[in-house]
């Protein structure tokens, strides 16, 4: 492993196991993160974002730092990281596969394996559990491995931002709409709190089997679409993006609607103000 990758990775590594035996400030953590992700963007291989550099890296960089937090948060249920991960480690190693890419192709394959030994234990009732030591660094890698394989695609630019969204989509998505549900009932977009999607799933009554299950089949789906999107000719693909980008941007609404199950939006703009009630 390249030690542009490593270094950071284990940095990350640290600060989630100090985080999950001292609970740090959010503040303190995220600034940490933010550090470590722009020590890689700038030690990094150009990223294929922009044609300038200045862009490019703050592209990768908002990027990665998003699958960092992204994936720590979608860690809330028994085998649901584990089995996300693999899902996309395996996309990113089809797309390497068919780009030629033996070098990501083995790194996918093993995150997947090694996610697969770990879900052995982690599928409920969990005996092993993930934690912000084990997500963080996971985030960090699936966010690097997806932003390179999007870069495959040759230079027409849109594959180099739908790919690697696609890979990371299921951590991508909760992330957003806890995000917009939050901003929407005047929340802090910081709190801990139990409206992921997966607990969102939960609430319809569907069993932690079948939740997880839901998440899984949605990024395999998704991982699918990133496998396509980067084989598609440029005319192929602007046709059909926008059909992928309303299926699973309905998911995502359904998802923030169960927000105002209690009280309906009408009644929550009443009281809200500022963004939440725009």
């Amino acid at each position: 492993m390249p030690l542009w990758i490593g270094g950071p990775t284990l940095a990350l590594l640290i600060v989630g196991v100090v985080d999950d035996a001292v609970a740090m400030r959010p503040l303190k953590k995220f600034l940490l993160q933010l550090l470590i992700v722009t020590a890689v963007v700038l030690a990094a291989p150009r990223f294929a974002l922009a044609p300038w550099r200045l862009l490019n890296l703050v592209l990768a960089g908002v990027f990665l730092i998003s699958t960092v937090n992204a994936f720590n948060l979608i860690d809330g249920l028994d085998g649901l990281a584990g089995g996300v991960g693999i899902a996309a480690a395996l996309a990113a190693a089809g797309v390497a596969a068919l780009h030629n890419d033996m070098s990501s192709v083995v790194q996918g394959l093993v995150i997947a394996g090694a996610l697969a030994g770990f879900l052995v234990y982690n599928l409920h009732p969990a005996s092993v559990f993930m934690g912000d030591g084990g997500a963080l660094p996971l985030g960090l890698l699936l966010g690097i491995l997806a932003l390179h394989v999007g870069g495959l695609s040759g230079n027409f630019r849109l594959p180099h931002y739908a790919v690697p969204i696609m890979i990371m989509l299921v951590p991508l998505l909760d992330t957003a709409i806890v995000s917009v549900s939050r901003i929407a009932t005047g929340t802090p977009v910081s709190l801990r709190g139990l409206d992921h999607s997966h607990h969102r799933l939960l609430a319809l009554g569907l069993s932690d089997g079948r939740a997880v299950a839901v998440c899984w089949g949605l990024a395999l789906l998704a991982g699918l679409c990133a496998v396509l999107i980067s084989m598609m000719p440029s005319p192929y693909l602007i046709a059909t993006l926008p059909f992928m980008l309303v299926a699973f941007g309905l998911v995502g609404l359904f998802m923030i609607d169960l927000t105002f199950e209690a009280n309906s939006p009408s009644v929550v703009h009443r009281y809200l103000q500022g963004t939440a009630r725009l």
